[in-house]
């Protein structure tokens, strides 16, 4: 087995935001922590999530309402802020697209754990959907990713569409 060779620091203080109570989730959860605790310098704190928010952060998976979901979810990052962590991580892709506005509202940054792993292992990359979701402007959003858009034929009538569906709208 290859092992992983870090070559930075990543100084954090993170609670791990998981989902369990299932099988498949409890050993995602299990694999995704044994990566997190070996990165040199991070500290993992647990702050679990509510059940109710079910399987993941999606809104199609939480057995609450749209109302209650989001009291739940601003609770859950409140009591991370409370643990002392500067850093909120989350296991699951959904998550961390539902999760990532909250750094406007709270004192930390909220992160996929594979962009912490990544981080130690001297890769970074930017969380575009982040980027775009704190942008929470359509234009702005537009103007940065045209390239893109016009590389893959999306007329700017068609991304605007989705840039105010996904970036602006919807926010938990």
């Amino acid at each position: 087995m290859e092992r992983l060779h870090f070559t930075r620091e990543v100084r954090a203080k993170a609670v791990f935001h998981s989902h369990t109570g299932r099988p498949q989730t409890d050993k995602e959860a299990r694999c995704a922590l044994k990566l997190l605790t070996a990165v040199p310098g991070l500290e993992v704190v647990g702050v679990e999530a509510d059940a109710r928010l079910g399987y993941t952060c999606s809104p199609q998976a939480w057995q609450v309402t749209w109302e209650e979901g989001k009291r739940l979810m601003a609770t859950h990052i409140q009591r991370a802020v409370d643990a002392g962590a500067d850093t909120f991580t989350t296991l699951y892709h959904p998550c961390q697209r539902v999760l990532c506005h909250y750094e406007e509202e709270y004192p930390l940054k909220v992160e996929h754990y594979l962009t912490l792993v990544g981080r130690a292992l001297g890769s970074e990359h930017e969380d575009r959907f982040k980027k775009y979701r704190l942008l929470g402007n359509v234009e702005a959003t537009l103007k940065d990713a045209s390239p893109c858009m016009q590389a893959n034929g999306v007329s700017d009538r068609e991304a605007c569409a989705v840039i105010q569906k996904n970036f602006v709208e919807g926010r938990v």
